[in-house]
């Protein structure tokens, strides 16, 4: 703002003077929790002249003031196409996705091998882990193409083949920015999501049930979802349990609908 506004300050106020509302995008990396700017504008990032707000996370609505209509906008991922089918075979597999080439997905994979899938190797020993998702390091490719049931698939061109094949989706990150799209993107596509609690953020308490997503803190608590998982009834439930939060949630009519109810107030 500040290479085409001097004074963004007096810019906001002429538009205000005129009628009209004003919105401003601040972008998540520039004012996320890990970020410098975090501790000294907290609090502060909306005036008390704005009419309102959205943020993905639900819980940084807390951050401002209460006479302010902060609203939580949740990241939504696109919709299924026409041909996708939900219910064709499954592979005894369970998938991550996500660009590898981005610091925190791939520490996330990488933790994820080390701490919990030799565990549920040991209990399940016919279990695959499928790694779709471009640009990993020489180190990591081969370290994880070395690991017993993994298979890195690299760039996939149709991820929903992926989605409706997997028993589950699996969300490992434990850092980075904004809300994980690809906690989301499962639940769209009717599949259970087991993600961390990182990779959870954005999804209130009310959120974390009943919408099939299921939170691991440690190996233990993942083994005790995947047994959840591999229960096909429970599975079968758990998968329309999505699909209903999803079409009412993350959809783009519940999107424009949050984002109307916040301007029209």
């Amino acid at each position: 703002a500040g290479m085409n506004f001097p004074d963004m300050a007096a810019h906001v106020k002429r538009v205000q003077e005129k009628g009209f509302k004003y919105m401003l995008w601040y972008s998540v990396p520039f004012v996320g929790e890990e970020s410098a700017n975090f501790a000294r504008l907290k609090g502060k990032l909306l005036p008390v002249s704005c009419a309102g707000g959205w943020v993905s996370n639900a819980a940084q609505i807390a951050w401002y003031p209460p006479q302010l209509n902060v609203r939580a906008l949740r990241n939504i991922p696109l919709p299924p196409s026409e041909r996708y089918d939900p219910g064709v075979g499954r592979s005894r597999a369970l998938l991550t996705v996500g660009g590898m080439f981005w610091p925190p997905n791939c520490l996330g994979v990488d933790a994820f091998l080390r701490d919990v899938w030799p565990r549920v190797r040991t209990v399940h020993p016919d279990l695959e882990f499928w790694i779709a998702g471009k640009e990993p390091s020489a180190d990591y490719l081969s370290r994880w193409t070395a690991t017993d049931g993994v298979k890195c698939l690299g760039f996939v061109d149709d991820l929903e083949d992926l989605y409706a094949r997997a028993l589950a989706a699996v969300v490992p990150i434990d850092r980075g920015g904004g809300t994980c799209i690809k906690a989301r993107e499962p639940l769209v596509l009717s599949r259970v999501c087991i993600a961390t609690e990182f990779g959870a953020r954005g999804f209130t308490a009310n959120d974390r049930t009943g919408n099939g997503l299921l939170v691991y803190r440690d190996a233990d608590e993942f083994l005790a979802h995947l047994e959840r998982v591999l229960d096909e009834p429970w599975r079968a439930e758990a998968e329309k349990d999505a699909k209903r939060y999803a079409d009412g949630n993350l959809s783009f009519d519940a999107f424009t609908k949050e984002l109307e109810d916040c301007i029209r107030s």
